[in-house]
C-alpha cells in the first residue's frame, strides 16, 4: 500500500468515527472539511484538486453510505427492548468492515 493511500484509509477511519451513516458525498465533503483539510493539504497529501473532488472519491470507492432500512423487529426480555444494543453492535461492526476494507 502506498502512502496516499495509507493517508486515506486514516481518513476514511476519521470520517466514519464522525458519522457511520453518510447520505451521499456532499456529507463526506463536509466531514472531511470539518476535520480541518484545506484544498491546499488535500492537493499535497492526497493528490486531489480540493475537498469535493476528495469526497466524491472517497464516497464512490469506500463502503461509507447507508443501505435502505427496514423496520427493525423488536425483541422483548424482561420488559426491556434491546435495540439500542443491536444498533450500537451493528454501528461497531460497520466501523470494522470500513477498517477492514480501507487496509
Amino acid at each position: 500500500m502506498i502512502p496516499q493511500d495509507e493517508k486515506i484509509c486514516e481518513l476514511v477511519v476519521s470520517i466514519a468515527e464522525v458519522s457511520s451513516e453518510i447520505a451521499d458525498f456532499w456529507q463526506v465533503t463536509a466531514i472531511i472539511e470539518s476535520l480541518g483539510y484545506t484544498d491546499r493539504v488535500i492537493r499535497q497529501e492526497f493528490g486531489f484538486a480540493d475537498a469535493l473532488s476528495l469526497g466524491k472519491h472517497i464516497y464512490e470507492h469506500y463502503q461509507l453510505s447507508p443501505k435502505p432500512k427496514s423496520k427493525p423487529k423488536q425483541k422483548m426480555l424482561g420488559g426491556i427492548y434491546f435495540m439500542k444494543y443491536k444498533y450500537l453492535l451493528i454501528n461497531s461492526l460497520k466501523v470494522l468492515f470500513t477498517l477492514y476494507l480501507c487496509c
